[in-house]
């Protein structure tokens, strides 16, 4: 019989000597935890009722007894004990902060428990923190654990509010340790050498090791939390001086924890605010340095110690792999170092030698290792295409196939559209490693060689296409940030899809399905997630690359023009970007498709709904409102391919006065933005037009066969335009007009100033086109 029974009716005497009894029963003895698993609700009601301060502390040690081993914590996550532990301290911090944050410590590094929701709770119990970390009566071992705590409180902006509190304590325990360094390093002028420190290549002379580890257990945690409140910052940081200079000397520490901390918070302020491209590369190499001495003084590669390299408990993405996988990411020299020095090869041993096709379950240590590997792997094949060719030669293919086959099952095995938690646990894990292999699949899918050899070999397309039909009623029951890497994972996988659909491709054939189709359609009609319906446009638009005309008949089986048009005018540029350039795609090429476009569009619903006469006045609408040098540059590239379809659309662009003004403005020179690369990108566009309507038929090197089986077809034209349109028929009746409205001297004052050889040799060819009518011009 329980010990708690008919607690409620004791007296306060009675009821503090129940509590102490049961308190020294469960402490250490599993089966007397066992015994008192039916009186969880009572403790969870003393902990959010109970006054006596007494009672409050020993139930509080009582729960926290359970969060000592994994296999007790199961009830802990089933009573939602998190809530009331945040509840309890903000009621009584001073009494039971230091209890509760190490049992919430360990709750939430199991991954077990679901990060607290952002609500009235969460904002009181940050204020905690901030008393704790304010208070000069604050404990070692209370901010120990309030330092590591931190990271695993989620990304709220609520927790910015702890950054300077934090400096502060930071700022004391530091002290010391830059003091001996200083008299190592500098005993003159140690000023000036500091303010130069961000951008020297050198590393500071270090002192004893022994000195590193006096400090290490109070500095190495206020370090894991700074880099997590680093990541959160919005506002302009810099590191002071000496702290600076602190970080990097830790970093040639021997101490795990000192040097993985120090790494921590400098890849965050190195991503997010460094001054100046010379600090960042510094930084990261300083960085990729101490990465890889962290990962190779592991003994092997299949130690439980080998993706986190600490004693603390401290969240996946502090580990030494991961990490290193996002400085691979921001700087491609870091890919290029990992290369140059042959530690690719240990990366993607630590995958090969921790995966075994026999094996039914991973356990969560060697599933981090392996998805950690795989994304650094993905930055080093999304660099360079001999080393996607390197990349092939490690047996990797057998995990990124067999984790795809075991995520689509997990989601076809579900009994309810609401996973359970243990379900959720697994998708968690399951999700991080297919995510991480399919990014290395997108990596390797841009190599022209390999979609036509080594990834036909994969048979990739029925595992891809199962990702893509992973229910979305199902993803929409999951909690929030796994919800959001499942959507990561079908972007990835229509980018592996875009990828792989190109004209040149060995599968586009087996990817040109009606299955394929109807998801693509879903995605761009239904889906509320931006990223699905701007990666499905992208499929369409390189299933449309290369002027293939059977791709071209069968487009609106998938979306329909009138969508097209619709999303033009989307709120998100990258989407407009993508629909004009299914539109531009659809223009060029032998088989017309400009002719349907052009005609079609006064019928559509856009043109109706907001009164464009013509597709000419919808492309000027949108080359007014947008600001976005893509977007504009998609924009032109749409004219250019329509003046390159036949005289008829020539004749139409020409017609419209507002459409070229608008074009000629764009080839303004300024010394203000002379170098600007936006600029010349939009420049170079608009000589292309150019190019396209000054083309006459003895004009050699143009772009514009036609294909004698393409019928052209006769445009409508307004009465009173007649006569223009007649007139612009003619390539010198172009030229001219092209000249007069400042096409031809805009261009020969860009070509003087310009130094990309691109746009010197189109405005050239743009220039002998007119040339010959200008000097006509001057003669009469």
């Amino acid at each position: 019989m329980s010990l708690l029974v008919s607690f409620e009716t004791l007296s306060i005497r009675d009821k503090i000597d129940r509590i102490e009894t049961v308190k020294q029963c469960v402490l250490g003895n599993d089966k007397e935890k066992i015994k008192i698993e039916p009186n969880f609700p009572l403790l969870r009601s003393i902990l959010l009722e109970e006054t006596n301060k007494t009672i409050l502390k020993d139930t509080a040690i009582i729960v926290q007894s359970f969060s000592f081993l994994r296999t007790n914590i199961d009830l802990l996550v089933k009573y939602d004990i998190l809530q009331v532990l945040m509840k309890s301290t903000v009621r009584y911090p001073a009494l039971l902060a230091e209890i509760n944050f190490r049992t919430i410590l360990d709750l939430l590094s199991t991954n077990l428990v679901v990060k607290p929701s952002i609500d009235e709770t969460y904002g009181q119990f940050v204020d905690v923190v901030r008393l704790v970390l304010n208070s000069p009566n604050s404990s070692k071992s209370l901010l120990f654990d309030t330092y590591l705590l931190i990271p695993f409180f989620g990304r709220s902006p609520e927790l910015s509010k702890l950054y300077v509190p934090l400096m502060r304590r930071i700022s004391i325990t530091i002290s010391p340790l830059f003091k001996h360094l200083l008299d190592i390093n500098y005993k003159r002028n140690s000023l000036f050498v500091l303010n130069k420190f961000r951008e020297c290549v050198e590393s500071p002379e270090l002192p004893s090791e022994k000195l590193f580890e006096l400090y290490a257990n109070e500095i190495s945690p206020a370090f894991f939390a700074l880099s997590h409140i680093l990541s959160l910052l919005d506002e302009e940081t810099s590191l002071p001086l000496p702290l600076y200079f602190v970080l990097t000397a830790c970093l040639g520490a021997y101490n795990l924890n000192l040097k993985l901390s120090s790494v921590n918070v400098l890849v965050q302020y190195t991503k997010r605010f460094a001054h100046s491209s010379k600090e960042k590369s510094v930084n990261y190499v300083r960085l990729a340095q101490a990465l890889v001495n962290l990962i190779s003084r592991t003994k092997t590669t299949s130690s439980p110690q080998y993706t986190l390299n600490s004693s603390y408990k401290i969240p996946r993405s502090m580990s030494p792999l991961y990490l290193l996988s996002q400085i691979a990411e921001e700087d491609p020299s870091n890919s290029d170092y990992l290369v140059d020095t042959n530690f690719f090869a240990t990366i993607a041993n630590i995958i090969t030698s921790n995966y075994s096709p026999e094996t039914s379950f991973m356990d969560e240590d060697t599933l981090y290792k392996i998805s950690d590997s795989l994304l650094i792997m993905s930055c080093i094949g999304g660099l360079r295409e001999d080393y996607r060719e390197l990349i092939i030669k490690f047996d990797i293919a057998p995990v990124i196939l067999d984790s795809i086959s075991r995520h689509a099952n997990i989601y076809a095995e579900m009994e309810s559209t609401t996973p359970t938690p243990n379900e959720i646990g697994i998708l968690r894990l399951s999700n991080r490693i297919t995510l991480s292999g399919c990014y290395l699949l997108r990596s390797l899918s841009r190599s022209a060689s390999l979609l036509r050899t080594y990834l036909v070999d994969l048979k990739l397309v029925r595992k891809l296409v199962d990702l893509l039909h992973i229910p979305d009623d199902i993803i929409e029951n999951c909690p929030e940030e796994l919800k959001m890497d499942e959507i990561r994972l079908k972007s990835v996988v229509l980018g592996i899809v875009s990828n792989s659909i190109v004209e040149f491709s060995a599968v586009k054939q087996e990817l040109a399905s009606d299955e394929l189709s109807g998801l693509l359609r879903d995605f761009i009609y239904d889906s509320k997630y931006d990223t699905l319906r701007m990666n499905s446009l992208w499929v369409i638009k390189n299933s449309l690359f290369g002027g293939n005309r059977e791709s071209k008949e069968n487009f609106q089986t998938t979306v329909s023009l009138d969508k097209i048009f619709e999303l033009c005018g989307d709120p998100n540029e990258r989407i407009q970007e993508h629909s004009f350039d299914i539109l531009r795609n659809l223009a060029v090429g032998h088989f017309n498709y400009a002719n349907q476009i052009v005609s079609y569009f006064p019928e559509s619903s856009v043109a109706k709904s907001q009164g464009y006469a013509s597709f000419l006045d919808f492309l000027l609408a949108h080359l007014n409102q947008t600001r976005n040098p893509d977007v504009i540059v998609s924009i032109v590239y749409v004219v250019v391919h329509l003046a390159a379809s036949n005289e008829s659309n020539r004749s139409l662009i020409m017609c419209n006065r507002g459409l070229l003004e608008k074009l000629v403005s764009f080839l303004e020179y300024s010394e203000n933005n002379a170098d600007d690369e936006d600029d010349w990108k939009i420049r170079l566009s608009v000589v292309w037009a150019v190019l396209n309507l000054s083309w006459r038929e003895e004009t050699t090197g143009s772009d514009l066969d036609t294909d004698e089986t393409d019928p052209v077809e006769e445009m409508e034209v307004d009465a009173y335009e007649t006569t223009n349109y007649k007139r612009y028929l003619s390539p010198k009746n172009r030229a001219l007009r092209l000249i007069e409205l400042g096409f031809y001297e805009a261009i020969r004052t860009l070509n003087n100033h310009c130094t990309i050889s691109d746009f010197k040799e189109r405005a050239r060819m743009a220039i002998f086109n007119l040339v010959l009518y200008d000097n006509r011009d001057k003669t009469v």
